[in-house]
Parts: structure tokens; C-alpha cells; sequence
């Protein structure tokens, strides 16, 4: 297995091994199983699915910060142009409230 690793673009150093490369077996094997998942999450209706998506945000939102650092440290951008890049959970959900029919 390769090691898939976060490095630091100011220094080229790796900061860190984050996970190890997906063979295309496992990728097929993950997709196989989205496949079969996938008519019971729509069977499970929009208001659960809804539900869903609104607890990633939530969790998502909670550890902000830390994400934004991360995020600052892959790509080299000082932390206030990353919280611009990211916008907050009330601009999201305006945004997709917007974007969204009816």
C-alpha cells in the first residue's frame, strides 16, 4: 500500500500520513456497496436523507476551525482567506435554500 501523506507547501516537508491509497478492488467494492444502499436511503425519503445532510453540516460546522486550519496548512493560504473560502453554516444554507426548486 502507498501512504498518502499532507505536506506542507511553504517547507515541501510532509506534516503528516493521512491514509493509505484505496486499491481499485476496494473502490470497487465501496461502490458496490453505495449501489445496494441506495434504494433503501431513497425509500428512507428526502426529510431523513435531509436530516442526514443537516448533521454532517452540524458536525462539519462544530470543529470549523480546525477544518480551516488543515485546509489553510494543504494549500498555503493564510487563515482569514480560508474562512472566506469556507463559508459558515447559516451562508450554506441560504445559499442551497436559494439554489433549490420550489
Amino acid at each position: 500500500m502507498t501512504a498518502v501523506t499532507s505536506t506542507d507547501p511553504r517547507t515541501g516537508h510532509v506534516v503528516a500520513t493521512v491514509a493509505e491509497e484505496t486499491t481499485v478492488a476496494q473502490v470497487d467494492a465501496l461502490c458496490q456497496l453505495a449501489a445496494q444502499a441506495a434504494p433503501r436511503l431513497e425509500r428512507l425519503g428526502r426529510p431523513f436523507r435531509a436530516g442526514v445532510l443537516r448533521a454532517l453540516a452540524d458536525a462539519l460546522e462544530a470543529d470549523r476551525e480546525t477544518i480551516v486550519g488543515l485546509a489553510d496548512r494543504e494549500d498555503h493560504r493564510p487563515s482569514e482567506q480560508g474562512a472566506k473560502r469556507c463559508p459558515s453554516r447559516p451562508a450554506a444554507d441560504r445559499h442551497w435554500r436559494a439554489a433549490l426548486p420550489g
